[in-house]
C-alpha cells in the first residue's frame, strides 16, 4: 500500500496525463471543451481544497466498482453508466440517488475513460486499464492510510 501523499501524488499525475491524452485525443465523441472543464475542476479542487481532494471524492467511486476494475470487465469499463448505476443503488433512498455536487467529478471522470475505452484499439485499451487499476489502488492506499 501507498501513503497517503504517495497516493494523492500518484492519482494527480496520472489524472493530469490521462486527461491531456484524451484532450489530445482527438476522438470525435468526446467534446475537448467537457476534458477542459474536468481538467481544470480538478485543478480548482487542488487550488482551494487541497491536492488530495481529487483522490478524496473519486476514491468512493473506484472502490464501488473495484470487483469489476480488478477482473478487467470490458462490459463494465466500455459501458458503465455511473450515474445510472448511483441511481440504482441508491433507489430506496431518494436523497442519495440524486447524487451531490462533489459526485459530478467522479461521474464525468469515470464517463471519459469509459468514452475512450470504448473507442481505442486493443493495445490502448491494455494502457488504460492498467491505469485504470492504478487509480484504484491509490483510492483503496488513501482510505486505508486516512482510517
Amino acid at each position: 500500500m501507498l501513503g497517503i501523499q504517495e497516493a494523492v501524488t500518484k492519482f494527480n499525475t496520472i489524472i493530469n496525463r490521462l486527461l491531456t491524452e484524451f484532450e489530445r485525443g482527438g476522438i470525435s465523441n468526446i467534446n475537448s471543451a467537457e476534458i477542459r472543464r474536468i481538467k481544470n475542476r480538478v485543478s480548482v479542487l487542488r487550488t482551494t481544497l487541497g491536492s488530495a481532494e481529487p483522490l478524496r471524492l473519486a476514491a468512493p467511486v473506484f472502490i464501488d466498482y473495484r470487483e469489476q476494475i480488478l477482473t478487467r470487465d470490458e462490459e463494465f469499463l466500455a459501458g458503465v453508466d455511473v450515474r445510472e448505476e448511483h441511481a440504482k443503488k441508491h433507489k430506496d433512498d431518494p436523497a442519495s440517488a440524486k447524487p451531490k455536487e462533489e459526485d459530478n467529478y467522479a461521474f464525468e471522470l469515470f464517463d471519459a475513460v469509459r468514452q475512450h475505452y470504448q473507442q481505442s484499439t486493443p493495445q490502448r485499451k491494455d494502457e488504460l486499464y492498467s491505469k485504470v487499476n492504478d487509480l484504484l489502488f491509490c483510492s483503496l492506499s488513501y482510505c486505508a492510510a486516512s482510517m
